[in-house]
């Protein structure tokens, strides 16, 4: 016995044939339509109101290519990390602004107690005649020997040695022992300075 696999229509049979669907696919397709006929309409249009969106435009759908949406989504992230840092740095500037310059080389007893203090505190020290007889060339070429950078008004003269600075002897033996014979130019001018 042989079989003939041609179609009915092939052999002049009715024209009302329909071809085989396997049933995964023909549960699916029952699903489907079942599922469009009893959804509310609140999602139905949440749904045509999200076709247009952007995210259409990112996923295995979208007519754009891997690389270009991988750019995309990279881009997006900077600019949420750049957003980050804008916060960060607005808090630093907070917190800068509410520590007041005046406040910072006070101690806390001294804030505590509200100290203020409007004149500058004056000490008994003096550099030595000869240096601060010295030409102001003379001090203008020992910043520039140790790359010293000075601005502003009654700058006090650099001295070289802390000796000079009339430190005690004290003070200076135990620099001496400690292998500390020259201040270092920040030293030479800054001292003086305070």
């Amino acid at each position: 016995m042989q079989r003939n696999h041609s179609s009915p229509e092939a052999k002049g049979g009715d024209g009302d044939y329909i071809p085989y669907v396997p049933v995964k696919e023909r549960k699916k397709a029952e699903f489907e339509k079942y599922r469009k006929r009893h959804r509310p309409a609140d999602i139905v249009a949440e749904e045509n109101k999200d076709i247009g969106s952007e995210d259409d435009a990112i996923g295995p759908r979208s007519k754009v290519s891997l690389l270009d949406q991988h750019s995309e989504l990279k881009k997006k992230a900077e600019a949420h990390k750049v957003s980050e840092l804008d916060k960060q740095k607005e808090e630093e500037a907070k917190i800068l602004h509410d520590i007041k310059e005046a406040s910072a080389l006070m101690s806390v007893a001294e804030l505590a107690k509200g100290v203020v203090y409007t004149e500058p505190l004056v000490t008994g020290w003096n550099p030595p005649r000869y240096i601060l007889e010295a030409p102001e060339s003379k001090n203008n070429r020992i910043r520039k020997k140790w790359h010293i950078l000075v601005e502003g008004d009654n700058i006090p003269p650099p001295i070289k040695s802390f000796k000079e600075m009339k430190f005690p002897k004290v003070v200076v033996n135990s620099l001496k022992k400690k292998g500390i014979i020259h201040p270092t130019p920040i030293q030479i001018q800054g001292l003086p300075v305070v």
